[in-house]
């Protein structure tokens, strides 16, 4: 290679020799830089007219015949190509140039008289032009692709074989090959090939076809899901085909995951294909040897969290395992149940964090033990990540306070033990929660301590979702007022936690038609199917008054709704008045037949008369 180099040098300066002047008096420097910009195709490239005197002992390794003969061909001026002896089975540069020249005659400014060496500056010169007869790698790649020269530098250091490659015959039919393979534009090309040049050095045909058509046959990628995981991990396509067969091999056999399960860790984490094999086994063996995890929760967890199977051992799974077992008192059951809740929990940086959350829980004013600081993180994982020294924590205390006017001690503590997670909320996700409360349903702060500590867990649901039960609850019970609506979520916050389509709407519907009270039906919701029939039937056998039902209190018919008034006060007095004869009739015991008669006749008229009203 370096010999290749030396004769393409020698050539070149050979070539550049023939330009130089006599006159060694008007040498300037400046105009012996080389343009850098050898575009592929027919661009014109600027050819020095004089060379430095660095370049002059190169050029003098020619023999002497070589230059007598450039003498001579500087004289027609009408070079169409250098005569520069190439040895045989070598290329030089040169011939991927041809040289055109064209004649240009300068004429220098006038200088003083004192000058007097340089008082003949104007002169005739003669500059040429130099086309790509061949395309260069380099140039190539930056200029026609687009691969910026950070880029070009590391596939200088790293990958130089690509750069001897021949541009006609192997690097554009291969760049054309990715870009119609996988729908490339051609920035995405120059970030694909810079990001792995390797796979330039390898065969279409037999090596990155091939791995395509293993993606779409045995993980089930599609044209443009292998365009995303190429992008996303180009080194894909320069792993050993040997190596990823044993890869998968390894997660269908060994771990056992389905092909969909492959495909979802792929398609999450790409780069899983790229993770040795060993790496892979060793993770493997740790987790169920340490979490007591089996080979099947293996598979789950690459699934649902395979960023788990790319952290060190020694500075990363075995300090966090170390911290959960000593400093939180999980033993195996307890680390296999918090890694099978919630897998990426791991990902989290939990020594750094979970330490001091541990102190401020059990040593501050909420005084937890340790074990209920370790039931609550296996409730809610996710609080492994909370800093408790940040900015944002306090904040989200102090948001927390003025909602419900509770000091930091014992209240909040109740509130947090239930739903512990409020601490890995921000200020203004909470704030967007306590709203529906403070702005929809006009709570005071007192009511919303009562209902966080009845049912803490409302601050968790969407706003939105929250915002909707409460529409539909005011539109199926006609409710008119606010303060209706919010007496039903101080009596049951829970009602809040139902399904709207499945549960809340259905059976508030039903109850509604069959007459029953807003919050008989919300004491009711938590019951199951059959019970709640139950209870409908055994409400539509009581009597009630059809004034109070809540679908006809919504009519407009208001002589109808006095109507049904007035009735229930006179079937109200004739209970009265039903009451007050048979408590004469048991006081006198020596009346006489006909009176006898005429209060049962009394009795079954009034007891018709209520029946009639009900």
């Amino acid at each position: 290679m370096m010999h290749k180099l030396r004769s393409r040098n020698a050539g070149f300066a050979i070539a550049a020799k023939k330009r130089l002047v006599k006159d060694d008096d008007n040498y300037n420097s400046s105009d012996h830089i080389l343009a850098n910009s050898l575009l592929v195709g027919p661009l014109p490239i600027p050819l020095p007219t004089k060379m430095a005197t660095k370049s002059n002992k190169v050029a003098n390794t020619a023999t002497e015949d070589d230059e007598a003969d450039e003498d001579e061909m500087e004289k027609d001026g009408n070079l169409s190509k250098a005569a520069v002896p190439v040895p045989e089975g070598q290329d030089t540069l040169w011939e991927n140039f041809i040289e055109i020249f064209d004649p240009v005659v300068a004429t220098a400014p006038s200088l003083p008289s004192s000058s007097s060496s340089n008082s003949n500056s104007s002169a005739s010169t003669t500059s040429a032009r130099f086309y790509m007869n061949k395309a260069v790698p380099y140039f190539f790649l930056r200029d026609e692709l687009g691969i910026n020269e950070n880029k070009m530098l590391r596939i200088s250091l790293d990958n130089p074989q690509v750069l001897a490659l021949s541009v006609e015959r192997s690097l554009r039919p291969k760049v054309a090959w990715l870009r119609s393979a996988l729908g490339l534009t051609q920035a995405e090309a120059a970030t694909l090939v810079g990001g792995s040049p390797g796979m330039l050095l390898l065969s279409v045909e037999d090596n990155l076809a091939p791995k395509l058509s293993w993606l779409q046959d045995e993980l089930g990628f599609e044209t443009e899901e292998r365009r995303k995981l190429v992008m996303r991990c180009p080194q894909v396509l320069t792993t050993s085909p040997g190596s990823l067969l044993m890869k998968l091999a390894f997660l269908k056999d060994d771990v056992g995951m389905s092909r969909g399960e492959v495909y979802r860790a792929v398609r999450s984490m790409p780069s899983l294909l790229v993770l040795s094999l060993d790496t892979l086994v060793d993770k493997a063996e740790y987790l169920t040897a340490e979490f007591g995890v089996n080979q099947q929760d293996v598979g789950s967890l690459l699934t649902r969290a395979p960023a788990l199977f790319f952290q060190s051992l020694d500075a990363g799974l075995k300090p966090k395992a170390r911290f959960l077992r000593r400093d939180l008192g999980l033993d195996t059951d307890a680390m296999a149940f918090l890694l099978r809740r919630m897998p990426r929990a791991l990902n989290y940086n939990i020594v750094s964090s979970g330490r001091p959350l541990l102190q401020y829980l059990t040593r501050g004013p909420f005084n937890f033990t340790r074990e209920e600081v370790a039931r609550i993180i296996l409730r809610s994982p996710s609080l492994l990540s909370t800093d408790v020294n940040s900015p944002r924590f306090g904040l989200l205390l102090e948001s927390l306070q003025q909602a419900t006017n509770l000091p930091l001690g014992p209240a909040l503590a109740s509130i947090l033990r239930r739903f512990p997670m409020i601490l890995s909320f921000t200020a203004s996700r909470l704030k967007a929660s306590l709203d529906v409360l403070t702005e929809d349903l006009k709570c005071t702060p007192a009511e919303i301590a009562s209902i966080l500590q009845k049912h803490p867990q409302l601050l968790g649901y969407r706003p939105v979702a929250v915002r909707e039960k409460l529409a539909a609850l005011q539109e199926i019970y006609g409710l008119s007022e606010v303060e209706e609506g919010k007496k039903a979520v101080l009596r049951s916050p829970a009602l809040l936690s139902y399904s709207l389509d499945t549960r809340l709407r259905p059976r508030l519907l039903r109850a509604a038609e069959m007459g029953v009270e807003l919050e008989r039906a919300v004491s009711w919701l938590p019951l199951t199917e059959e019970k709640f029939e139950e209870r409908l039937v055994k409400s539509s056998t009581e009597a009630i008054s059809l004034a109070n039902t809540p679908l006809l209190r919504h009519r407009s018919n208001a002589k109808l709704r006095k109507l049904l008034r007035t009735t229930q006060r006179r079937s109200s007095s004739d209970r009265s008045g039903c009451s007050s004869c048979s408590s004469g009739s048991s006081s006198s015991s020596s009346s006489s037949g006909g009176s006898s008669s005429s209060s049962s006749s009394g009795g079954s008229s009034s007891s018709s008369s209520s029946g009639s009203s009900r």
